[in-house]
């Protein structure tokens, strides 16, 4: 007797949703589930919509390769860590910046001699393609592409700053992975009081929009309907000047988030309201409040730089505390108030991108 996969599992999605360690034990019902799981790209990219909350890590740059950190707190996750979705780059090219990751693709600019190569990989297929070459740019951002045949189809946006007397104007250059070629937007964005703009601008890459943080604005462009705007970003009168902030969004409803550290060494946690809006969904005070057990022999006032992470949503708050040559990476848990040290990490690590969150599960190849 042939097994056969019962039409409410395969229509409403039910499989993509199960962790690694579940699904692989329904490969051995036949032949079809063991395609399905293993090889089927339209399966795959539904995992990485529908990806288990208890099964990530963040990603970390070296000269020489990118590494995968699973998140993985005692009693708490139980997580399935895969070989190494990256590739292994030839003799005399070494990684320089990771500019983007979005569900099962990952954009890196390699660096070969002086030159610069921006490559985007999928992590589920192992396969790459080399971007044709730019202006040198840090606000190039990566979205889905639901338009293409192919379920591995993406756009790249590059954000084009002009400057005015008196105002900014944006333009954007698009890369399609179905054409292969750049070509000019006709939309533009042209803002007045530039005075108040200050710092670089941070892109965060989601599905189908890709947003910029231009202080104390929030630029986009939506790919699907091909319009551009802007909104402003959270108010600052929060009893303490930003200090630094995160781009986010949530892992399930992809909801915009912003984190930051205040002068005064409060966080405070915004989310965006389905009717618009920014609300403040959490402050917490715990920078001073760090156990010894945490740090080890090293006082607070050693501490030369505290990092926050990307908020992804729950009630978890990932940062990294920097002092000398040595970053740990840390979990507060804002329920319970307590702070897990998850690893102590020695030499230079680099977390570029604003949201370096990847549900590894809902990517891995069972094979």
């Amino acid at each position: 007797m042939v097994a056969k996969i019962s039409e409410d599992i395969l229509h409403y999605g039910i499989l993509p949703w199960l962790p690694c360690k579940y699904l692989s034990r329904f490969k051995s019902v036949s032949r079809k589930w063991n395609h399905l799981i293993s090889h089927d790209l339209g399966f795959m990219q539904k995992q990485s919509s529908h990806g288990s909350p208890v099964s990530f890590g963040f990603v970390y740059k070296r000269p020489h390769g990118i590494i995968l950190y699973p998140v993985d707190i005692p009693r708490e996750l139980n997580i399935c860590m895969p070989k190494s979705f990256f590739p292994t780059l030839p003799d005399g090219i070494i990684y320089n910046n990771i500019l983007a990751l979005v569900g099962h693709l990952l954009l890196v600019v390699l660096m070969k001699s002086n030159s610069k190569i921006y490559y985007v990989w999928n992590l589920a297929t192992k396969v790459g393609h080399t971007i044709p070459i730019i202006n040198d740019s840090q606000c190039l951002g990566l979205a889905l592409d639901t338009s293409t045949t192919t379920t591995a189809g993406y756009k790249l946006v590059n954000l084009v700053l002009g400057r005015w007397a008196d105002s900014e104007e944006y333009l954007f250059h698009i890369y399609s992975s179905a054409t292969r070629r750049w070509t000019v937007s006709d939309r533009k964005l042209i803002i007045k009081d530039t005075l108040a703009f200050h710092g670089q601008i941070h892109p965060l890459s989601t599905k189908h929009v890709i947003y910029w943080d231009r202080t104390p604005y929030l630029l986009w462009f939506d790919i699907e309907k091909d319009i551009t705007g802007y909104m402003s970003l959270p108010t600052v009168n929060e009893g303490g000047d930003v200090h630094s902030q995160k781009l986010g969004v949530t892992y399930d409803e992809e909801i915009l988030t912003v984190i930051r550290l205040l002068t005064n060494r409060a966080i405070t946690i915004w989310m965006m309201a389905k009717e618009g809006g920014w609300v403040r969904k959490h402050q917490i005070h715990l920078i001073d409040n760090i156990p010894m057990k945490i740090l080890g022999d090293v006082y607070i006032s050693n501490i030369n730089q505290i990092d926050l992470l990307s908020f992804h949503g729950g009630d978890r708050v990932y940062l990294h505390i920097r002092f000398d040559n040595t970053l740990i990476l840390c979990c507060y848990n804002m329920t319970t108030g307590e702070i897990t040290k998850i690893n102590k990490f020695a030499g230079l690590l680099q977390v570029s991108c604003p949201s370096m969150f990847l549900n590894h599960n809902s990517l891995v190849r069972l094979n």
